[in-house]
Order: C-alpha cells, then sequence, then structure tokens
C-alpha cells in the first residue's frame, strides 16, 4: 500500500499547481495535509495513529461526521435499455476509461455526487463488499463523479475502493 501512497502523492505533487486558488483546493490541501500528518507518524495500516491519535480509519470515516446533501435532480436519467453515449474520463489513476471499450458487456455506472459524503460512501463501499458478483455476473462497475482525481485517489485508497 505504500506504493499506492507514493503515487497518490506523486500525482497530487505534479497536479497541485494546476488547481486555481479556491475553496476547493483548501480542502483538497486540508484532506492532503491530513492524510500526511497520518502516513508520518504512524504509516497507512488503519491501526497506526499519530500523536494525536488519528488514523487512516478515522480519516475514511470523517463522512459520518458531513452535513446532507440536499437538492433537486438536474437532468432525467436516459429510459432503460437505451444505449449511452459514449464517453472517456480519467480513473483515480489518471488513466483514461472509455466506455466504449466495455460494449457488449453490462456495465453498471454508479454516479454519485462527492466523495466523502455520507451517502455516496455508504452507496461505494456497498458496491465494492459486492464487486465480486457484478464480476460473477460479467458486469463491469464504473464510478462516476464530479470531484478530482486528488479526492478520487485518496478516497479509493483509505476506503479501499479497487474499481474505477
Amino acid at each position: 500500500m505504500a506504493s499506492r501512497f507514493q503515487q497518490l502523492e506523486e500525482a497530487y505533487t505534479a497536479l497541485d499547481p494546476q488547481i486555481t486558488e479556491s475553496p476547493v483546493k483548501q480542502a483538497l490541501s486540508v484532506l492532503h495535509a491530513m492524510v500526511q500528518e497520518v502516513r508520518r507518524d504512524g504509516g497507512p495500516g488503519r491501526g497506526a495513529a499519530n500523536r494525536e491519535g488519528l488514523t487512516i480509519h478515522d480519516i475514511a470515516e470523517l463522512y459520518r461526521r458531513a452535513s446532507a446533501m440536499q437538492g433537486p435532480a438536474q437532468h432525467p436519467g436516459l429510459p432503460v435499455g437505451t444505449t449511452a453515449p459514449d464517453f472517456a474520463l480519467p480513473d483515480a489513476a489518471g488513466k483514461m476509461v472509455l466506455l466504449s471499450d466495455f460494449r457488449g458487456k453490462p456495465v453498471v455506472l454508479a454516479f454519485y455526487p462527492l466523495d466523502w459524503s455520507p451517502g455516496c460512501t455508504k452507496q461505494l463501499d456497498l458496491y465494492q463488499a459486492e464487486l465480486a458478483e457484478f464480476e460473477r455476473r460479467g458486469a463491469v462497475l464504473l464510478g462516476i463523479s464530479v470531484d478530482s482525481l486528488y479526492s478520487h485517489g485518496a478516497w479509493a485508497a483509505v476506503r479501499g475502493i479497487t474499481f474505477p
């Protein structure tokens, strides 16, 4: 797991100058610092704690204290059976994933608003727990969110999310 943390750190360092100053950049910087403090003082294991007692598990559980997200849907979904338009999006490691690469296979597109939020965390934890069942049925699972690569990479690392 240390090599994954190193990859994420390198990706964060490379992309950081490209993010304009904003509350989002500040939030990502705070999250980055939290992960670095835990890693520096105790390593990436769930049981390791820094001098304040914070562990990677604690960071992974931050969603439990997040405020509820509310708001109306912005767009209706596609009717059942409609072929989805092709798209290409980067995964948490920056590798491009094309929907067309999976034509002919069942694909589950799991749209979620934000990493680290209560509902989304529970939703994707459930998908991860059932990933073997999706695979057994020949289905490909793809998570799609508006969050940044930094957020996706950190969130996937601390939550144990392995699908793109």
